[in-house]
């Protein structure tokens, strides 16, 4: 990368208030309280984790790490200075990396610069693993284009060991850019490019380093490992909904926009394509993250801005220019895509509630929150258990299950958090098992408080049958009130003999007759995808086809959702 030639200070001024303007729009602010419902109740726990001696691993597992409190984060322990610690770091980090992308270099034009900034004030907020990717392939930029190439990508191996401690699921994308960008360099310089190679590879030996650092155990690093990479693949086959049909043709729009640009630009400049198929794996890991379900589409629109807003901070509008002479349709076409690829997702964006305050007074509605967030981190009206439950438990520890762990916040109780947070994240039998352990082992709770709730219609019951096994076996009823279910420890468990009486092979839309027997029966059923299923899992997701229906010999009926996977336990 050129050094910036000689420019008025007008022109210096205006390229500084660009990264200014840029900085302003990614200002991580991610304070929040403790409250009631599905994701306050894990948000909670992922911050209450690090000052009460859980370590992740081995205590705790989840989508995020022991960072990931960072995207959502509390005021209790030090978690509030960590978070100005890490993102004081990192911004200053980012403001260097965008000067020297838009002001030092001759690389990026005014109009680039200019484009690049809209973009991501049109992005608007994001999610703390999105910011730290968003560093990452800037580096990953500048490095493409740079003089200093290895300082850039090493900030961007570290940048992404540090994504595996925030979410793991951030890590694979940076991960995937990062070795894109070796296999890219390879092609373009030979064995020059294998420098690069090892570079990369530091970013798993990074990552080891640091959680034996915070965690010296190798059978927990695994362990953590293990179930990351669980959770991310179950999630496709287990919390798929169907988007909206506008919404899933907008999102591949703009994939085919990305994919015909890119080819066009291959074309005209080589080694600025070969830089935007660089970024290829963060296109479908945004894709990936924002249609497995219906509500996470915003997702994947603000990933396809930041990352074509960093197309526009280092592309050639000059060689454009030049490649509008020779090749005058193709060199349409590719405006045409050019100009759809970021249209597409600001007319989605621009749709959702909230857009009208901007990057200006959202953002500063944002910071006006933070001070009252820092001294009262409790939101009122929580969940308060029955009076009742809490004579009857006392000094007792007391575990709530399915999911809303922020009942502990509200009750002066001692609780036992779920190794999974929420029982909806088991969508294997080896991750149901982690709270199975729990309720079966010698420190299960003395007490759980129970209810039916889930999400996407399952069947409750069926949704963990590893974990409902010994909370069956374990515990028993002891008092009913406002929706909850308080179950005590007992002394005689049941016994879980299981011998097998019938077996069958059938199709999927079969009925299975459950064999009458004075005991109690469980059943296992093996389901694996087709070719068709496996391609859509790996490239989209699951149907939710995965409905069960129950009749009863009394003539009632029960219908709900079953992860394909847990029914190969005991249910």
């Amino acid at each position: 990368m050129e050094t910036a030639q000689r420019r008025s200070p007008v022109h210096v001024a205006f390229r500084i208030s660009v990264v200014l303007l840029i900085l302003w729009a990614t200002l991580p602010i991610y304070f929040t309280k403790i409250s009631s419902g599905l994701d306050p109740s894990w948000i909670y726990v992922a911050n209450v984790a690090g000052p009460m001696g859980l370590k992740f691993g081995e205590d705790v597992f989840f989508t995020c790490g022991p960072l990931g409190f960072l995207g959502g984060c509390i005021a209790v322990g030090a978690n509030a200075a960590i978070y100005f610690g890490f993102f004081g770091i990192l911004f200053g980090l980012l403001a260097w990396l965008l000067f020297e992308a838009v002001v030092r270099s001759n690389q990026c034009r005014l109009a680039g610069a200019v484009v690049s900034a809209a973009l991501v004030c049109g992005a608007g907020s994001v999610d703390a693993d999105y910011y730290v990717s968003y560093a990452v392939l800037l580096s990953i930029g500048l490095a493409w284009f740079g003089d200093k190439k290895r300082l850039y990508y090493s900030i961007a191996c570290v940048l992404a060991a540090v994504l595996a401690f925030i979410k793991f699921s951030g890590c694979v994308l940076a991960l995937s850019a990062l070795l894109a960008f070796v296999v890219l360099r390879l092609f373009l310089d030979g064995k020059a490019g294998l420098r690069y190679l090892w570079m990369a590879l530091s970013v798993p030996v990074l990552f080891v380093v640091g959680y034996l650092a915070y965690n010296p155990s190798v059978s927990a690093l695994k362990d953590y490992v293990a179930a990351a990479a669980e959770i991310s693949s179950g999630y496709n086959s287990s919390m798929s909904l169907p988007p909206p049909v506008g919404d899933l043709a907008l999102a591949l729009a703009c994939l085919a926009c990305y994919g015909g640009s890119l080819a066009l630009v291959l074309w005209a400049d080589r080694g600025k394509g070969l830089y935007m198929l660089a970024f290829c794996g963060a296109f479908f890991m945004a894709f990936k993250h924002g249609f497995v379900r219906a509500d996470h589409a915003p997702v994947f629109f603000k990933g396809v801005l930041l990352w074509t807003s960093l197309f526009a901070l280092f592309l050639d509008y000059g060689a454009w220019r030049a490649f509008f002479k020779r090749r005058k349709a193709p060199a349409f076409l590719l405006a045409v895509l050019v100009l759809l690829l970021p249209a597409l997702p600001m007319y989605y964006l621009n749709k959702m509630p909230g857009r009208q305050d901007g990057v200006f007074k959202g953002k500063i509605r944002q910071i006006a929150g933070v001070k009252d967030k820092l001294a009262n981190p409790l939101l009122g009206g929580g969940n308060r258990l029955p009076e009742e439950f809490l004579a009857e438990i006392g000094e007792a520890t007391v575990a709530v299950y399915p999911a809303q762990q922020s009942i502990g916040a509200y009750n002066d109780v001692r609780m036992k958090f779920l190794p999974l947070l929420q029982s909806y994240s088991a969508y294997t039998p080896r991750l149901d098992k982690l709270n199975a352990d729990l309720f079966g082992g010698a420190a299960a709770p003395e007490y759980v408080v129970f209810d039916l709730g889930t999400i996407d219609i399952r069947l409750a019951l069926i949704e963990c049958p590893l974990t409902w096994l010994e909370i069956f076996s374990h515990y028993a009823a002891v008092d009913m009130r406002d929706g909850y279910l308080l179950l005590k420890k007992t002394d005689r468990p049941f016994e879980k003999d299981f011998r097998r009486i019938s077996s069958a092979t059938c199709r999927i839309t079969d009925p299975i007759a459950v064999p009458k027997s004075d005991n109690v029966v469980a059943m296992q059923i093996d389901l694996e995808l087709n070719g068709l299923g496996k391609l859509f899992k790996l490239f989209y997701q699951v149907p939710p086809v995965f409905y069960m229906r129950i009749d009863y010999a009394g003539g009632a009926t029960l219908s709900g959702r079953v992860i394909p996977d847990n029914l190969a336990s005991p249910t």
